[in-house]
C-alpha cells in the first residue's frame, strides 16, 4: 500500500467529522470530487460537509447530492453550527484558492488531495499526483484501495456519478490532452453502476443560459488577435457583465471558446475583479493549443495550474495589467 493511502486511512479512522475545502470559482472536478469524498466518508460512518469559498455556480447544481451538506462561503451562517475535527482539501492547488476558508493554525488542513503540478496548500500531509487528469481519478484510487484493505464495498451509483462528473469535467469530455488510458478505464468502471454519462455531459458542456450566451458573444466581438493571430485575448469589465445581465460564473468557458479560433496558440480571458488600493485586480484565465506550458506563464505573476489550462491575477490599471501579460505571453508562443 502506498504511504499516502496508509496515512489517509489512519487519519479518517481517527476522526469522526470532516470539513472538505474546495477552490474558489468551483468547477465540475471540485464539486464532483468533493461530493464523492463526502459520500465515501458517509458510507464508512463519518460526518462531513463541503465548504466552497463562494456559492456553487447554479449551472453545477446538478452535480450536488442530497446526501451531502454544502456551505457557500465562509460567512454561510449554517457553517458556524457544523462541528468537525479534521479539515481536508481536494482539487485545491494553493491557499490563495481558498480565500477566507483556510483553516487556522489551531485547525490546519490535515490532508490535501490534488492533481495540479504545483501544490502549495499548507497541509500536514498531501497526496498530489500531477499525472492524474482530475482529483476524481485520485479519489477513485483511494476508494479502490480502501475496499481492498478493508474487504468492503464502497462504490455505488451516487459516488460513481460524482466521480464521473469530476473526470469528464477536467478532461473536457475526454478530449483534452490530459486524458489517459486510466481516465477511460475509470470511466468504464463507473458506467457499470448506471451513471447517466450522456446527461452529465450535456449538463456540463452543452447547456447554457442566455446570460452565458450574451457574454460569450461579447467576448467574440471584442476579441483581440495579437502576434499574427497566435494570441487571442478578451477583456471583460464588471460593467460588461452588468450590461449582459451576467455574473462571473457565466465567463467560465470564454477562454476555451477563444482557443477554438484557427491559428490561436494561447487564449486568454482578462476579467476585472475587486479593487485594491485604488487599482482593480484582473484575473487571467489562460488556455493553450500546441505544446505550450501556460502554467509557467501564469507562474510569472504568482499563478499556476495545468500545462494547458492555468490562471493568475495582476493588481494594476487595466492597461498596465494587459500590457504586462501580453508582453510575457510573447515569449511562450511558437
Amino acid at each position: 500500500m502506498k504511504p499516502q493511502f496508509d496515512s489517509f486511512f489512519r487519519l479518517i479512522e481517527k476522526n469522526k467529522s470532516f470539513l472538505i475545502l474546495i477552490h474558489t470559482n468551483p468547477d465540475g472536478d471540485a464539486i464532483g470530487s468533493s461530493t464523492a469524498l463526502s459520500l465515501f466518508l458517509k458510507k464508512i460512518g463519518k460526518k462531513s460537509a463541503v465548504l466552497s469559498p463562494e456559492p456553487i455556480p447554479k449551472r453545477l447544481n446538478f452535480a450536488k447530492n442530497e446526501g451531502v451538506v454544502y456551505f457557500g462561503g465562509p460567512k454561510d451562517k449554517a457553517l458556524s453550527k457544523f462541528r468537525y475535527t479534521c479539515v481536508l482539501s481536494i482539487d485545491v492547488a494553493s491557499d490563495e484558492l481558498i480565500p477566507g476558508c483556510s483553516a487556522s493554525k489551531k485547525n490546519p488542513v490535515s490532508f490535501a488531495i490534488d492533481h495540479h503540478r504545483t501544490n502549495t496548500v499548507s497541509a500536514k500531509e498531501k497526496y498530489v499526483d500531477p499525472k492524474a487528469a482530475s482529483a476524481g481519478e485520485i479519489l477513485f484510487k483511494i476508494i479502490k484501495e480502501y475496499e481492498k484493505a478493508h474487504k468492503t464495498k464502497i462504490f455505488d451509483h451516487d459516488i460513481c456519478a460524482s466521480l464521473y462528473t469530476s473526470i469528464s469535467s477536467d478532461t473536457g469530455c475526454f478530449k483534452y490532452s490530459n486524458t489517459t488510458p486510466f481516465s477511460h478505464k475509470t470511466a468504464a468502471f463507473l458506467l457499470k453502476y448506471g451513471v447517466d454519462a450522456p446527461e452529465i455531459n450535456r449538463l456540463l458542456f452543452d447547456t447554457k443560459t442566455m446570460s452565458q450566451i450574451k457574454i460569450e458573444q461579447f467576448a467574440y466581438n471584442n476579441m483581440k488577435l495579437l502576434y499574427g493571430g497566435r494570441l487571442a485575448i478578451t477583456v471583460i469589465d464588471t460593467k460588461d457583465l452588468e450590461n449582459a445581465g451576467a455574473s462571473e460564473e457565466d465567463t467560465e468557458a470564454v477562454s476555451q471558446l477563444l482557443r477554438a479560433v484557427s491559428g490561436v496558440q494561447i487564449a486568454v480571458l482578462m476579467r476585472q475583479q475587486h479593487k485594491e488600493g485604488g487599482k482593480s485586480r484582473y484575473k487571467f484565465s489562460v488556455r493553450a493549443n500546441p505544446d505550450i506550458d501556460v502554467s509557467q506563464l501564469c507562474a510569472l505573476f504568482g499563478g499556476g495550474g495545468h500545462k494547458k489550462a492555468a490562471g493568475c491575477s495582476i493588481a494594476d490599471t487595466k492597461k498596465n495589467a494587459f500590457d504586462k501579460f501580453v508582453l510575457a505571453a510573447k515569449d511562450f508562443l511558437i
